[in-house]
Order: C-alpha cells, then structure tokens, then sequence
C-alpha cells in the first residue's frame, strides 16, 4: 500500500520548511495583539465562514501528515483514513476576481504559507485561519489566487507571484512552490467540496466571491488511482 515513500523534499520547487520565516512570526504577533485588543473593546466584526474541501493532484495523490510535513501520495485501505481535509477561507484584502484563498488543515489551525523570497519555501504555520484575512495585505504570506481551467485548478503564491501550490511527481513527498509545470512537478489540483461545510456555515452566505463555484460534476474528482508510482 506503500504508505511510506523515500524521504526529502519534492523535485522541481521550495519544498515545506519546517520553520516559518520572521515575517510569519511578525504577522502572528500582530493577530495575538488585535485579538487582545479586541477582548478590551467592542466585539469584533464577525470572522469568515470556514469550507471544508478535499485536494488531489493530477495523479491523485491524497494530502496526509508525515513527520509534521504535509504531503503527497495515494492512500489506500486503512491509509485512506489519514487524508487530510482542507479548509479555506476567502480573504476579501486581495480583489476577488482571484479567487483569493487562506487555506489550512486541521479544522484551520494549521495553515500554508510561504514569506516572500527568491527561493519561497513552504510551511504550515499554527494559526487561526478564522482571523488572518483580518490582518489584510499582511495576510498575503497565507493566501494563494485560485485559477481553474478543464476541471483542475492552481494555486499562485500572492506573496510570491510566478510560483504555484505543486506535489513531486514521486509518491510520498512534500508539498511545495514551483514556477515550472515539467515531469517532476505537479502543479494542477483537482478541487472538491467535502461532504458539507464546518457546522455552522454554510455556502451562499456572502464568503464565496462572484463566479467562485465548483467545477461541473464529473470533472471534480475523479477515483483515486492504484499504487504509488506515478504515471
């Protein structure tokens, strides 16, 4: 079932770093101050709605934890239980006609970023993903601009434009950045509702920004494929 793959990180881009950048912990700072802040004063404004989704690349390669580093392979039988969930928020500092996203795992408290840089690198940072869209263009180290053609769908670094979400094309290998779509990186994901939104929300209460609907259904999420190496 082949649950555990060669170690390292994926071909072809930054993999998923084990410690975030200062401008990570800088913007973290700043949220815990604010949230204290506004335990002293009015109630703050009402937080984002969380989705819950599940992400498979091209090869339909799951999302789990190994090792506290998220990445990719195919999980079959028992294995299938460690996929992970992604939950996304859509973050209204960015103009909508990205599709701006924060995603994370772990019901939002663990979320992707990637600080500016010539080489970006990518880490889950423990946040609430429920109040960094609160932080605006601060937050542009944790969002990522959705695009989608024929059924897939990228996901662009705001922080660092040109580099894309992408797995390795071997099994069992971090997710990471890459600005090249080549035979050893996957930059295409498909992009799915999970069986409903966290209790509480719903879709269509004014979190989901114009045109940003889910593909036809068929193209959605296709069976995940047997074995683990990569076609």
């Amino acid at each position: 079932m082949g649950e555990r793959g060669p170690p390292g990180a994926g071909s072809g881009g930054g993999a998923m770093a084990r410690q975030p950048a200062l401008p990570l912990a800088l913007l973290l700072f700043y949220l815990r101050a604010e949230a204290e802040a506004a335990a002293r004063g009015p109630a703050p404004a009402p937080r984002s709605a969380v989705f819950r989704y599940r992400i498979c690349d091209v090869d339909h390669k799951r999302l789990y934890l190994r090792d506290g580093r998220l990445v990719a392979g195919h999980l079959q039988g028992a294995n299938a239980a460690r996929e992970e969930k992604v939950f996304w928020v859509p973050n209204r500092a960015f103009a909508p006609a990205r599709l701006p996203v924060i995603m994370g795992i772990q019901n939002g408290s663990r979320c992707l970023a990637s600080a500016p840089g010539p080489r970006p690198s990518l880490c889950l940072q423990d946040a609430d993903i429920r109040e960094l869209p609160r932080a605006g263009p601060a937050s542009a180290a944790f969002t990522f601009f959705r695009s989608y053609r024929a059924g897939l769908w990228r996901f662009e670094s705001a922080a660092n434009p040109g580099w894309f979400l992408c797995t390795s094309a071997r099994g069992h290998q971090p997710l990471g950045l890459s600005r090249s779509h080549d035979a050893t990186t996957r930059l295409d994901f498909y992009f799915s509702a999970a069986e409903s939104p966290e209790p509480g929300t719903a879709p269509g209460d004014g979190d989901t920004p114009t045109g940003d609907r889910d593909p036809p259904t068929g193209e959605r999420d296709p069976p995940i494929g047997g074995g683990d190496t990569p076609r």
